[in-house]
């Protein structure tokens, strides 16, 4: 009878300590799974919001090339001071940070290459040329970009469809009539010791 009861009472004691062992294993995996899902909702509301905020940014650089095409398409000729003044009104460095310049590369037929040349000297810059040199059907060098300064003077002159990322972009911009992103490339402006990667909106 002594030995009916211990066994029982053991047996409740045991089957109690199972009930309880199921019910935490169960009660942590719920509250295991319901970390689980909240970290993967906020993965998510953090990958949104990140890509809209990469895509506002690139709606912005987009809007101001679509400026800088109806400025030249309601103008005969956009002289340099009217670049400038053009961009400095735009306020960028507030409105789309991060941004080393604005520039607009034309392009060079190969037969006017020595008249846009011999122009562009003309207007004060003695030292202009194209760069890398080379004979090609055409040229796109860059030949406005502002702040005209610093790491920028190293762009001027430079054609951008000699290197392939840069073409690329160069001609889906032309094929579809948007604003293309190019791959990541070197900056023309960066030097040896003060190399950033970039890319750039055509």
């Amino acid at each position: 009878m002594l030995k009916s009861s211990l066994f029982r009472k053991a047996w409740i004691a045991w089957v109690t300590l199972l009930i309880g062992l199921v019910v935490s294993v169960f009660a942590s995996l719920q509250v295991k799974q319901g970390i689980e899902q909240e970290s993967a909702r906020q993965f998510v509301f953090v990958c949104d919001q990140v890509t809209h905020k990469i895509q506002d940014r690139l709606n912005a650089y987009a809007l101001i090339l679509r400026s800088a095409v109806a400025l030249f398409a309601a103008s005969k000729v956009v002289e340099r001071e009217e670049w400038q003044a053009f961009v400095v009104n735009l306020q960028a460095g507030q409105s789309v940070p991060g941004t080393q310049g604005f520039g607009f590369s034309q392009v060079i037929p190969a037969d006017r290459l020595a008249a846009h040349i011999a122009r562009i000297r003309a207007e004060g810059f003695p030292g202009y040329t194209i760069y890398p040199p080379g004979k090609r059907t055409l040229y796109t060098p860059v030949v406005y970009l502002e702040p005209f300064r610093d790491r920028n003077l190293r762009a001027f002159g430079y054609d951008m469809y000699t290197e392939p990322v840069r073409r690329a972009a160069m001609q889906q911009a032309c094929d579809t009539g948007a604003a293309a992103l190019s791959g990541k490339v070197k900056l023309v402006q960066e030097t040896e010791t003060e190399v950033q990667a970039g890319t750039l909106m055509v």
